[in-house]
């Protein structure tokens, strides 16, 4: 019948559109390829330093109009003498004609007092009694006083000075040996790297080991956590500096090894959330089969550049439309991320992206090695839904740079310090770690929450009072 041609007519039409599209599109590719080598010929990349050339005309400096709010920044509490600075002439300097008073501002200038205020020093004298019968020897209590408190550990310094020296140095990352120079200057106390050694040991094996043994467990019920490692010497023997990191807490581990083992005491088989990585062999172990991941992009793409470096021109059109299809879904996101995009909308678009990766990552033969390399290795996390996991749940990220950022502060203090001397101090700087960067991510000074941890406080994450 006239329909029944009308229908295989449009099939055939069909066909024939979607074929050209795909020619289309491999030309594309393939003249991409061929701009980015023209690019590296010319040597047009982007250069590691500055051109030194200003820009003309120069972006000025400071908040832009119409851009945020601005108020006048209040001076500390306090009350003290107000200075008058009245006007010496009464006339006008430009015409002569009489001033009048009309009004004045208060304005004010913080600055540090001329010398520290002396340290508060809290004086116990502690009865010691005699048994008249067995001799024993029995000393009152206080709850200013510690346990062994006496003898030559007589005088201790007070939890307020113990949480300052430790967040200057897990927090601010000021290296221990200058620790205590800082103390000095700032308060007249002297402390030594030892007592600094032995309050974060004894802080990360009493209540702080605790606290952060309870977000570690939190970690495993997140619907999302990002995870990352960079390497640490323990004792001068490589080890593993690792952190997880979800929407209210970070999580650090410091081990000798970094393989799925270590992994697993964090986030367990039956993981129910997604697990945001990049492709490091301890996260692609059969442990993980069953929970959910999602690859960084951000990796993907240094590995389609790398790639690209060293290719012909012949051989980018895969690695360039590769790139092409996880730009284009990272835009997706982002449009969905700020409201430019509806739901059906949303949802159209990325299940065309996910058919134009299945079909670039198809079982084909391919010339060049790293293209062979590549699709492989990205068809494997493809079909476990791995590399677009990001336009399925809003919660997902498409790169891991939430777990990279974490890591920068560590790396920046690996730099000028040696790491651990052993296992007991990279216990007491990972559980450090994790109280000082989870109270800065809730809103807390990491100070407030060490000095929390330190009077013993239930929630050291209450900032109540």
């Amino acid at each position: 019948s006239a329909l029944v041609k009308l229908v295989l007519a449009l099939v055939a039409e069909n066909r024939a559109l979607g074929a050209e599209n795909e020619s289309l599109r491999l030309e594309n590719a393939l003249l991409r390829g061929e701009i980015e080598g023209l690019k590296r010929a010319l040597g047009s990349g982007a250069s590691p330093y500055s051109s030194n050339r200003r820009k003309s005309p120069p972006k000025r400096p400071g908040r832009k109009a119409g851009e945020g709010s601005f108020s006048r920044r209040q001076a500390p509490g306090g009350s003290g003498p107000v200075e008058d600075a009245p006007v010496d002439s009464a006339v006008c300097l430009s015409c002569g004609g009489a001033l009048e008073r009309v009004g004045s501002e208060l304005v004010t200038t913080t600055d540090l007092p001329a010398s520290a205020p002396p340290p508060e020093v809290r004086r116990v004298r502690v009865w010691i009694c005699r048994c008249e019968t067995c001799g024993r020897t029995v000393r009152g209590r206080h709850p200013a006083v510690a346990e062994g408190q006496q003898g030559a550990t007589a005088h201790r310094l007070g939890p307020l000075v113990k949480a300052a020296a430790l967040a200057l140095h897990h927090d601010f990352g000021i290296p221990q040996r200058k620790v205590p120079a800082v103390i000095e200057s700032m308060t007249g106390l002297r402390v030594t790297q030892g007592a600094l050694t032995q309050w974060a040991e004894g802080a990360a094996e009493g209540k702080a080991g605790e606290v952060a043994e309870c977000l570690a467990a939190a970690v495993r019920h997140a619907p999302v956590v990002n995870t990352d490692d960079t390497g640490w010497r323990i004792g001068g023997e490589q080890g593993w500096l690792m952190v997880f990191v979800t929407r209210s807490s970070t999580v650090f581990r410091i081990r000798r090894r970094h393989r799925s083992d270590e992994v697993l005491e964090i986030v367990p088989r039956d993981y129910a959330g997604v697990m945001g990585t990049d492709r490091g062999a301890s996260y692609d172990a059969h442990a993980f089969d069953g929970v959910r991941q999602s690859k960084c992009v951000a990796h993907l793409f240094r590995s389609l550049d790398d790639a690209m470096a060293s290719q012909p021109a012949a051989a980018m059109p895969v690695t360039v439309w590769l790139r092409d299809i996880f730009e284009r879904a990272i835009a997706l996101w982002r449009d969905r991320r700020d409201g430019r995009i509806g739901g059906d909308a949303f949802a159209q678009q990325a299940s065309e992206l996910r058919a134009e990766l299945d079909h670039a990552l198809r079982p084909r033969r391919l010339k060049n090695r790293d293209n062979c390399r590549i699709v492989g290795e990205l068809a494997w996390h493809n079909r476990r839904g791995s590399l677009l996991r990001f336009l399925d749940d809003p919660a997902v990220e498409p790169t891991n740079n939430r777990a990279e950022r974490a890591l920068r502060p560590a790396v920046i203090a690996r730099k000028v310090s040696h790491c651990s001397r052993n296992d007991r101090g990279a216990n007491a700087c990972a559980t450090l770690k994790t109280i000082a960067v989870t109270a800065r991510q809730r809103g807390i000074m990491p100070q407030q929450a060490i000095l929390a941890i330190l009077k013993n406080k239930d929630d050291p994450f209450d900032d109540s009072g």
